[in-house]
């Protein structure tokens, strides 16, 4: 049988990010049929879906409006990440855009209980602070009402169940967070979570007489915790990160989702329920959930890394677990997808470091070129998720070899802050420890490892490169940071107060950052690299990639330059992804395929 081309694996299609519309017998979602995220609508319990936008550019975000038949949408130009906001009724009509300032952004932020107002966050005043405004729905964004003028970033993230209140975020950095409630009466805010140290909230939503949200605060792990006027109670503590919340107002139910190790695991509980976990799902992940108006259903998006992303429904009460959208696999048999395997290796201090190995399905006779995947953030996880890149490269013969290495989340706050600005480094030391690793494993050519990452991960590629340049045959960077100063200087005004407690500051840190930007170290990479950029880039501005790009070609080093002019921080559009990703292979090939 012949095997699947590069091309057919980038089709596979994936649904997700599903919300309830109207009395809630509907439900709309995005999937990426056409070749980039659009609008779909179908009845809840399956059947075939209808396209409501047929955009070239993706839809970043969607909710349904409770009680009326029209959907709210967010999307952005070119992976500029300027979204704007749009309504559409379920069957495709009446498309109206609401906002129409494409220099600004708009965070589609959530819907009254009665479905009558919207709550926007928009940096649309100076270009980095973030206000809120509310907006009726059925109108333009000129006749909106600013409820809240801000400094820094924030977002609303619910209404209280009169209306009268707006719960809201405020973002010091990516894990340090804060409540407020906004009286949209008076126009008083509270701040509602008082805090030492770094603390994040998510998924905060109004509760009973108070507030439900996940927090780390003064703990590890991320737990269940409800506030109101005597303080926190904590409702469900761990040694494991609750990742997602939902909760059904109509039932007083609530659902969550523990991290166990990057696997996923659902719990419903509340009322009269007990708290249990529930069965229905193989092992994988779940990315984000909703209860339907009436509480009855449980909408979430799954896949694994042997599964594409697809909608399944919950029915609250018989726990029964269905999928019910069926995202094209683009001719490839998902019996040929291979699930990793769970290591740890120790590093250089003796911490353990974990890692998701995938072995080829078919181990050649000889041990098997490796490519080491390293994700973004850096607070973010390697999770056993879908992947149609690692899978092609498992059936071209690769091994591939994703670690979590210090700095992720999802092994406690203390592992999160281990490459904070001055340990910056140590992270790549992770790398090195990985490639001994590999040289312990039987069937697998330490000799032949690639590097390759993105954002982030893309600095990691070129720092791994810099530092150990006898470890890696290859580098793949897509959207990475080659200088630090440079990258603080040039990104989005308001992600560089978000990123400098993780990273430094230009004031403080300039120096180190001398010191340890790839850029200033590039006559020590050996190894051929290929860079991969979005011209639109706003969070890591493209200088960085024509930085690298320039200095190895001034040096005659191999390096390929890949450069998209409609793309932003990623490339997302299939058109370009089935340009891109047979180069990679290529280039992979070509560089660690032969001894």
């Amino acid at each position: 049988m012949q095997k699947p081309t590069i091309e057919q694996y980038l089709k596979v299609r994936q649904a997700f990010n599903p919300t309830f519309v109207g009395d809630g017998s509907r439900i709309a979602f995005l999937m990426n049929l056409t070749g980039t995220a659009q609008v779909y609508s179908m009845d809840y319990r399956g059947g075939w879906p209808s396209l409501l936008t047929e955009f070239d550019n993706r839809v970043t975000a969607l909710r349904g409006i409770p009680g009326r038949d029209v959907v709210l949408f967010a999307m952005d130009q070119g992976g500029n990440e300027n979204q704007q906001l749009y309504s559409i009724r379920q069957d495709g009509t009446d498309m109206m855009q609401i906002t129409d300032n494409p220099r600004a952004i708009y965070d589609l932020g959530p819907i009254s209980p009665d479905g009558k107002r919207v709550a926007v966050a928009t940096n649309q005043r100076n270009g980095t602070d973030f206000d809120i405004y509310i907006l009726e729905i059925g109108d333009t964004f000129d006749q909106a009402q600013l409820v809240l003028e801000n400094k820094g970033w924030w977002r609303a993230v619910d209404f209280a169940h009169d209306g009268q209140r707006l719960l809201l975020t405020h973002h010091q950095s990516n894990v340090n967070h804060d409540l407020y409630e906004l009286d949209l009466k008076t126009g008083q805010v509270t701040h509602i979570t008082p805090h030492q140290g770094d603390a994040q909230y998510g998924s905060a939503r109004y509760w009973k007489n108070g507030v439900l949200t996940l927090t780390d605060q003064d703990q590890e792990f991320s737990g269940i915790a409800f506030l109101d006027s005597e303080g926190l109670h904590w409702m469900r503590q761990g040694d494991h990160d609750v990742d997602l919340l939902a909760t059904s107002r109509e039932r007083e139910v609530v659902a969550y989702v523990v991290n166990q190790e990057g696997y996923s695991v659902l719990y419903l509980g509340g009322g009269s329920r007990q708290e249990m976990p529930l069965e229905g799902l193989d092992e994988g992940v779940i990315v984000g959930m909703e209860f339907s108006p009436d509480g009855q259903h449980l909408v979430l998006t799954y896949h694994s890394a042997v599964a594409n992303p697809n909608i399944y429904l919950v029915n609250l009460s018989t726990l029964d677990v269905r999928q019910v959208t069926w995202a094209p696999t683009g001719g490839v048999d998902l019996g040929r997808f291979v699930a990793p395997e769970l290591h740890h290796f120790p590093s250089f201090d003796g911490r353990s470091i974990p890692v998701w190995l995938y072995r080829p399905r078919h181990q050649p006779a000889e041990s098997c070129p490796v490519v080491v995947s390293v994700h973004g953030g850096p607070e973010a996880q390697e999770l056993p998720g879908f992947n149609a890149v690692y899978q092609y490269l498992l059936e071209a013969g690769f091994a591939v070899a994703a670690p979590n290495v210090r700095g992720s989340a999802g092994y406690g706050k203390s592992y999160v802050h281990l490459d904070d600005k001055r340990l910056r480094m140590d992270s790549v030391k992770d790398l090195a420890a990985l490639v001994a690793w590999i040289g312990s494993q039987s069937m697998l050519d330490a000799s032949r490892v690639a590097l390759m990452g993105g954002s982030y991960g893309g600095f990691m590629v070129l720092a791994g490169l810099t530092t150990f340049p006898d470890l890696f045959a290859a580098g793949v960077d897509t959207v990475g940071i080659a200088n630090f100063e440079t990258f603080l200087e040039n990104t989005g005004p308001y992600r560089r107060k978000l990123r400098e407690p993780e990273y430094g500051t230009l004031e403080e840190d300039r120096e180190f950052f001398q010191e340890i930007s790839p850029i200033h170290h590039v006559d020590r990479i050996q190894a051929p690299l290929m860079v991969i950029h979005g011209k639109n880039d706003p969070r890591v501005p493209v200088g960085e990639a024509e930085q690298i790009v320039r200095e190895l070609e001034a040096r005659n080093h191999p390096v390929e330059y890949l450069l998209f002019d409609d793309e932003g921080h990623g490339i997302v559009k299939l058109k370009n992804r089935l340009q891109l990703y047979p180069r990679v292979v290529r280039f992979l090939n070509a560089h660690l395929q032969t001894k």
